[in-house]
């Protein structure tokens, strides 16, 4: 049985135990990973046969859900549930990702092969706006997983976590579904959940930044900062730009009199922004 036919089978399993409890949303992590027990993932899915039939498929692959090669190393969607209702896919990770996050979806995830440390955190926030939120972030757990290990997914601020991947390579396993109506959060360290998720327009406005900010006279990427700072609402946005910025020069006096464009920020809430993005350039 090729992986593709070895998941079908997994998830067929779990879309008819989850359609007999209607797809209520907040079940489906316990079905997810009562099926990973019983299919047993971490011996029936082994690197060498996962590359193996990849290398080997013959027709089109199951629709690929993540895209870009920075997640995932690669990502591999296995399955997809032909109602839409979620996905099975694995990913193979070869560098560790520091990054604190939430997610927009439900689910389920093991550890295939490698060790990872997840640790679990908790924001309370106190300013901000509904792209940008401020607070205070704090850890709560930290466990080592390994081969097996498997552990549920919930939406939102009721999962915030980093999976450090500390061996080389580490594969995890996933069920979850495409979105739960709701935008997984970036978390820095110094207290911030910054929304990620861009418009096309918002996308190509940061890489054309990118592109100006590379040349001699950096003047005319600021310009082009200011412009977008005065003519988007999203603080995210402003916050995003200024940080390029910020990275590309190393001097936290290329941003002055930018954060007054941060849209309808009180004053004590643009200081600790401000502060935060100077911070990163210690």
């Amino acid at each position: 049985m090729s992986v593709f036919d070895y998941a079908s089978a997994m998830g067929t399993d779990l879309a008819q135990q989850w359609a007999a409890q209607g797809y209520q949303l907040e079940g489906l992590p316990e079905l997810a990973l009562t099926v990973m027990d019983s299919y047993d993932p971490v011996h029936n899915l082994p690197l060498e046969s996962v590359v193996r039939d990849v290398a080997t498929f013959e027709g089109d692959l199951p629709t690929q859900r993540a895209s870009g090669r920075n997640f995932g190393h690669p990502p591999l969607t296995l399955w997809n549930d032909p109602d839409g209702h979620f996905f099975i896919e694995m990913y193979l990770w070869s560098s560790t990702d520091m990054t604190i996050h939430s997610h927009p979806f439900t689910g389920a995830f093991a550890v295939l092969a490698g060790e990872c440390v997840n640790e679990v955190f908790e924001f309370q926030r106190d300013g901000g706006s509904a792209d940008l939120q401020l607070g205070m972030l704090e850890q709560s757990a930290s466990e080592t997983l390994v081969p097996g290990d498997a552990r549920a997914i919930t939406n939102g601020s009721s999962f915030i976590h980093r999976n450090l991947h500390m061996s080389r390579p580490t594969a995890t396993f996933i069920i979850r579904t495409l979105g739960d109506g709701s935008n997984g959060l970036i978390y820095d360290e110094a207290g911030i959940a910054l929304d990620p998720s861009l418009t096309p327009i918002q996308y190509k406005q940061l890489q054309f930044l990118e592109g100006l900010l590379r040349l001699p006279d950096l003047s005319v990427g600021r310009s082009y900062l200011q412009r977008i700072m005065k003519g988007d609402p999203s603080v995210s946005m402003s916050y995003q730009s200024i940080d390029l910025l910020l990275r590309k020069t190393q001097d936290p006096g290329a941003a002055e009199g930018l954060f007054k464009h941060f849209h309808g920020l009180p004053d004590p809430d643009q200081q600790r922004l401000r502060n935060v993005l100077e911070g990163h350039l210690k």
